[in-house]
């Protein structure tokens, strides 16, 4: 399986008087990462919502923490595509400080279209686009079939 990584240093906004990353930033990495994955592979957010109207929220996610994240330290965010269903992929994220593992999540997102401004900006789960899929399955040897989650059922 394929990873994409990013790197950054903790920031002092993100941490509490001790030091240490607060926990909800963790999602906003995962976020983060995830973005940055799919661009690696010419999937551009601005663009998937400008010219298609697609975008991806969370419709589930989760992080255990495991060793804690200073401030001023250098932090990579390991991210591999491990699940891609006909309307979600699941995304696994690793937080590293050198070989130091911090935490580990996985967000499972859905393809949505949101339809244009006359039609209220109403936001459909559609099948993620056979072209985008390609890309993905560029980038992962794990692509998995069979029953759809309870995400992949939703329609409003």
């Amino acid at each position: 399986m394929k990873t994409h990584t990013i790197e950054f240093e903790v920031q002092h906004e993100d941490t509490d008087m001790q030091g240490a990353a607060f926990n909800p930033k963790y999602l906003f990495w995962f976020d983060t990462a995830t973005n940055a994955f799919l661009k690696s592979v010419g999937l551009h957010y601005g663009q998937l919502l400008s010219q298609y109207h697609y975008a991806y929220p969370v419709t589930e996610c989760g992080c255990q923490f495991i060793n804690t994240m200073h401030y001023d330290r250098p932090v990579k965010v390991a991210t591999s595509l491990t699940e891609l269903k006909e309307h979600s992929f699941k995304l696994q994220h690793d937080i590293f400080s050198g070989d130091m593992l911090l935490g580990s999540g996985y967000e499972v997102r859905i393809w949505v279209r949101i339809d244009q401004p006359e039609n209220n900006r109403r936001i459909v789960v559609v099948p993620i686009p056979e072209e985008m899929v390609l890309k993905l399955l560029e980038v992962s040897n794990s692509y998995q079939t069979g029953t759809y989650s309870e995400h992949d059922n939703l329609q409003d």
